[in-house]
């Protein structure tokens, strides 16, 4: 996986020093903040998760740092950390909080590689007039998309790709959550 995303990394930039990635799945427990924490090591990056839904236990933030063995200057600070363990609008709601999308602007992390971890997928409410894939609009930078490869879930893997597609959003890589479902002949399927 190294050679491939790099590949692709300087195919986009001649330095990826200027480089800002986000990386997004089709939904939480897709392997997004173990792909962040192989990526930012791979390209010396700094980590940012602007949004923190769900304090109990250890929050995705924390995870990445332990993972990569980030340092604590590597390590932007969420912009919003919610207490409860929701999607970000009923997140914020409960907590009382209102998420301002406008106040999600990339960091300037002065050269450094940044990357960026979503929140669940791209259709995820950040408050009751925009989605996360509105701010990746915005944003205009390449999207990494992680998938699960469970039952049922091609489907969301296809119509992820197509709604980045139709806002015109680079999609750097599409990577795969591998599972063994089931085995063959037999109907009970299996984590």
């Amino acid at each position: 996986m190294e050679n491939e995303v790099r590949t692709t990394l300087d195919k986009r930039s001649s330095s990826t020093s200027q480089q800002r990635i986000v990386v997004m799945g089709t939904g939480a427990g897709v392997g997004k903040t173990v792909f962040c924490a192989g990526l930012v090591n791979l390209l010396g990056a700094k980590f940012w998760k602007p949004i923190q839904a769900g304090l109990e236990g250890e929050a995705d933030t924390e995870r990445v740092a332990r993972l990569a063995s980030l340092s604590p200057d590597r390590i932007v600070p969420e912009r919003y950390r919610l207490q409860t363990a929701a999607w970000p609008h009923c997140s914020a709601e409960v907590d009382e909080v209102r998420i301002n999308a406008d106040s999600l602007d990339v960091p300037d992390t002065e050269g450094q590689p940044l990357v960026i971890e979503g929140i669940g997928g791209l259709m995820e409410p950040l408050n009751c007039g925009s989605l996360y894939i509105d701010l990746l609009e915005g944003w205009r930078l390449p999207v990494v998309l992680c998938t699960s490869t469970t039952l049922g879930t091609i489907n969301c893997s296809l119509l992820s790709i197509e709604a980045l597609r139709r806002r015109q959003i680079d999609i750097l890589e599409s990577r795969f959550r591998w599972r063994k479902e089931f085995r063959c002949g037999e109907s009970d399927l299996r984590d």
